[in-house]
């Protein structure tokens, strides 16, 4: 799957309407000479997901993830990446993609940047 890299500081803006369920779509936000790469997808239950391209705990390997069968692998433990969303039981031992807010409408699917950054943020320490 091809990254989507967004100029410096630079917010996303996607027309719901491109978003088939299941595929996967990779972006790449950058500010301030960081780089984080996040994911969007709307699951087959319609729901829009954006999601830091990693799990919390393996966040140092980041860069050994890839995209297989609309799924974000995880290059260290070699498992499919859940969405770390509300209420939902996450399976056991199994790598959880860590949510990014963003906002919704009919038109306009928007993630902020500094969204994307601050998330990563948190990961790294």
């Amino acid at each position: 799957i091809p990254v989507v890299a967004l100029g410096e500081g630079q917010n996303l803006h996607l027309d719901p309407r491109n978003l088939s369920s299941p595929q996967l779509h990779l972006f790449e936000a950058s500010a301030s000479g960081q780089k984080v790469k996040f994911i969007v997808q709307r699951t087959p239950d319609q729901i829009v997901h954006v999601a830091v391209a990693s799990c919390r705990a393996c966040y140092r390997n980041r860069s050994s993830h890839y995209a297989k069968n609309n799924e974000l692998i995880c290059g260290k433990c070699e498992e499919a990446m859940d969405f770390e969303s509300k209420g939902k039981q996450m399976r056991a031992n199994h790598c959880a993609l860590v949510e990014i807010p963003h906002s919704e409408s009919d038109r306009d699917v928007a993630v902020l940047a500094h969204d994307v950054l601050a998330k990563a943020a948190t990961l790294s320490q």
